[in-house]
């Protein structure tokens, strides 16, 4: 079920029970209750503030017309699903209200009735997500296999992000096995992307913000877990669903997807608006960008969504750059120096790499690509923590 929330605006105690009985078992999240509509202008600002999708009221003690109310709560951004729950279904009522918006009119029991129509509701949602206006850029990293450098280029990425842009910014780690962001940027919260997973009926701005670390300027991070989930695996819904969330928190969100696909990295591929493979030159790592890439584009995923990078390119190999794209059959989207001493020395240091070095300039070079803005010099060092 696509997780959805609702407003609970009932002043009688039996429907009151009946709906929270019948909750119990959904993913659904109470974005505030009270009894009755009480003073309409506050309950109007409510609604217009936490954005539920679905209002859930009975017909008494009403500060207005039935119609006026709806009318009222039509004109909210985005228009709420309207459910009225009332002790009797009398005709005239259920014509009355469906007539002037209701969606929904429901009698007790509410267990059965009310589940359904919420179901529909979150059908409703679900299909229309892909089409609702996005929010911000959604960009992941994800190695060919271990080694390819997936992790140590999304957090230069990330960083450099934030700092050309001066927009919201994410670093997620989504390598739920090795995932190293938490210790690379040294993130101090304790929670991590599971704890997203797993609440996606609380998720909101203040419960997502109570999860995140702060990497400094606009950077938050959203840490892996410290170690690998053995039992509870997240299913793909919510993995999803919570990826769709950080679009509306953030202008860039970069994720570290790790080596190789698993479910959590291709829940999240399908989100992307930009999905770079990374690869280096040996032999094991092209034969796997080859059946990932492969693998990938028989699954749906566009052409113009998928970008090839050659890590740690050493100019001393007899192979060259334009021989890999002929053997790959696409082209690099950017190809990236073997600067091993230089990134051995920074990650020690606790720092990104230094803007003189050549890695460090490619890396720019490809952010300004990413963002469409044009390059500018990068300051003399920059901190990995700002």
């Amino acid at each position: 079920m696509y997780s959805i929330s609702v407003c609970i605006a009932v002043s009688n105690e039996t429907l009151w029970q009946e709906i929270h009985s019948a909750l119990r078992e959904l993913p659904v999240r109470v974005a505030f209750e009270q009894a009755g509509i009480g003073d309409l202008a506050a309950f109007l600002e409510k609604v217009e503030h936490l954005r539920p999708d679905a209002v859930m009221l009975d017909l008494f003690d009403l500060p207005c017309e039935f119609a006026q109310l709806m009318e009222a709560l039509s004109s909210c951004s985005p228009a709420p699903f309207i459910i009225v729950v009332h002790p009797e279904g009398r005709p005239d009522l259920i014509l009355e209200t469906m007539r002037a918006g209701a969606r929904e009119f429901l009698v007790p029991p509410l267990a059965g009735t009310l589940q359904t129509a919420l179901l529909r509701l979150s059908a409703e949602r679900e299909r229309a997500a892909p089409t609702a206006k996005r929010g911000g850029r959604l960009v992941g990293f994800l190695s060919a296999k271990g080694g390819c450098g997936a992790t140590t280029v999304a957090c230069h990425v990330a960083r450099l992000l934030e700092q050309e842009t001066h927009q919201p910014t994410l670093l997620g780690d989504f390598d739920l096995c090795s995932g190293m962001i938490r210790f690379l940027m040294q993130a101090s919260s304790r929670y991590s992307v599971l704890d997203a997973f797993a609440n996606v009926q609380r998720l909101d701005h203040s419960y997502w913000h109570a999860l995140v670390s702060n990497g400094k300027g606009h950077l938050d991070v959203i840490a892996g877990p410290e170690t690998p989930p053995l039992k509870e695996v997240p299913g793909l819904q919510q993995i999803r669903h919570v990826v769709r969330f950080m679009r509306t928190e953030y202008e860039w969100t970069v994720l570290d997807l790790g080596r190789g696909l698993s479910p959590c990295s291709y829940a999240a591929i399908e989100e992307l608006d930009d999905l770079f493979i990374l690869t280096t030159p040996d032999i094991p790592a092209l034969h796997q960008v080859k059946a990932l890439t492969d693998q990938l584009f028989s699954h749906g995923l566009s052409q113009s969504t998928l970008h090839l990078v050659l890590n740690r390119m050493n100019r001393r190999l007899e192979v060259t750059a334009a021989e890999l794209e002929k053997l790959l059959g696409l082209p690099f989207y950017s190809i990236l120096s073997d600067d091993t001493q230089a990134l051995h020395e920074a990650c020690s240091e606790s720092r990104l790499l230094g803007a003189d070095s050549t890695l460090a300039r490619e890396l720019k070079d490809l952010v300004c690509k990413l963002a469409d803005i044009p390059v500018k010099t990068v300051k003399k060092r920059f901190s990995l923590f700002g």
